[in-house]
């Protein structure tokens, strides 16, 4: 509502949305030690006291939500393919029927930017990763009631034919999807982007420090949040470095796990259930072999070229077990990081990705390689842009490599040498007679 062309105040809401998974998996209520300090930063900034109103979506919520404002599209609603997709787009109808803040669970807020946000428009965060195709993202987002942007989201996302992946461009969910948007000039001037610089710098030792800057440098005593990506997907060694980066702005809370202790075997036992190949197997076989031999695992790969991938499912099961007796070794921090990314998101296509860093963690070298091979090949987002082609996935599986000898480096797991693997015949026989059984 305007008033003499004043628009009307943005509401005081802050809007949260929340896993039912978690719960459900014996979880309590902060799995996750950042979501409490940052649910505890949102009280403290943006206090009832002055006003404010936080409220936590559930998944039942979020479906009448859909009911009530889109109910052309509760049917595809409920059709997406995973909690991811469900969040995404349950956000937008929240922002659309009440108005407010939404920001993600793992989003710590430093400061008050109440009057920073147009009461006007829908204020999106810019993204700091600057991949090709990414300019903003739905971590932290703002919108007046009723704002027509969300209504154009949902006939972008809905109105093409497609799986509505969360990542996907085209009738895709998440960030992506909104990037795509900002390209319509009409669209384009319905938004207010947020700066990264002030609401999303970057963690890990990647693009987004040059651009962004990094959250515990000198220049980001004026950062308004830390968006700490808990359930995004997770390299092998910047997992440890979030972590690590954690405790460097939060002294205090130094001995306080960073996860709750969960058995990556169990969850994984059970939130990935059959494996599913979307690559048919004349396509997957090639490719998965290639990313193996660029890890060094020459026995796997002749074993793919002569059985196939789908011989690879019985290899991954016996991974999925619990360990000897039930008992487990203390596990480095980063291992414990990525127990918990699993009961998070634990139908998310990083999966198998987070298995095998867990493995890695244990120094698990092959086992943890080998997983990753299998994501990047069964899953054609999970190796984003790369062409499908034995040459581009064999530079993926050397990038895994590399990134194994870099985690032994930095201290990060006891992680055994890959020469020592990859000429170790006895364990490539030993992986071969299980895929002949």
């Amino acid at each position: 509502m305007v008033i003499s062309g004043t628009p009307a105040p943005l509401p005081k809401i802050v809007h949260f949305t929340r896993p039912e998974q978690p719960r459900k998996l014996g979880v309590g209520p902060f799995p996750v030690l950042i979501w409490e300090v940052a649910l505890r930063s949102w009280q403290r900034h943006f206090p009832v006291y002055g006003g404010y109103t936080h409220r936590v979506w559930r998944d039942q919520n979020l479906t009448e939500c859909m009911r009530q404002e889109f109910p052309e599209f509760l049917d595809g609603f409920l059709a997406l393919p995973g909690g991811i997709e469900r969040s995404d787009i349950g956000r937008y109808c929240a922002l659309y029927q009440q108005g407010g803040i939404y920001a993600d669970l793992d989003y710590e807020v430093r400061t008050n930017f109440y009057a920073e946000l147009p009461a006007d428009l829908v204020s999106l965060v810019e993204c700091r990763s600057k991949d090709p195709g990414l300019e903003v993202e739905n971590a932290l987002m703002a919108s007046p009631p009723r704002h027509e942007f969300w209504r154009l989201a949902m006939q972008q996302c809905f109105h093409v034919a497609g799986r509505h992946r969360w990542d996907d461009a085209r009738g895709g969910t998440g960030p992506r999807l909104l990037s795509t948007m900002l390209r319509d000039t009409i669209v384009n001037e319905m938004v207010h982007v947020l700066p990264c610089q002030l609401f999303q710098r970057g963690i890990q030792g990647d693009g987004a420090i040059g651009s962004c800057g990094h959250v515990a440098d000198e220049s980001a005593q004026g950062q308004r949040g830390i968006h700490w990506s808990t359930t995004s997907h997770t390299a092998f060694v910047g997992s440890a470095l979030r972590a690590e980066v954690f405790y460097t702005l939060h002294p205090g809370l130094q001995g306080r796990p960073f996860f709750r202790e969960t058995s990556v075997h169990e969850v994984a036992a059970r939130s990935a259930g059959a494996l599913t190949v979307e690559r048919p197997p004349n396509e997957a076989a090639p490719l998965l072999a290639a990313c193996l031999r660029g890890a060094g695992l020459e026995s796997a790969a002749s074993a793919v070229d002569k059985y196939g991938p789908l011989a690879f499912e019985a290899e991954s099961q016996s991974s999925r077990q619990p360990c000897p007796d039930g008992k487990r070794s203390a596990m480095p921090r980063a291992e414990l990081l990525l127990r918990n990314a699993l009961l998070l998101r634990p139908t998310a296509s990083d999966l198998l990705y987070l298995l095998g860093s867990a493995l890695q963690a244990q120094g698990r070298l092959m086992e943890s390689l080998i997983q990753y091979c299998k994501a990047v090949t069964y899953d054609s987002e999970m190796a984003g842009s790369v062409e499908a082609t034995p040459s581009s996935f064999m530079a993926l599986g050397k990038v895994a490599l590399a990134a194994q000898t870099a985690a032994k480096e930095a201290g990060l797991g006891d992680v055994a040498p890959a020469e020592s693997v990859a000429s170790d015949g006895e364990q490539g026989a030993q992986v071969e007679q299980q895929w002949q059984r």
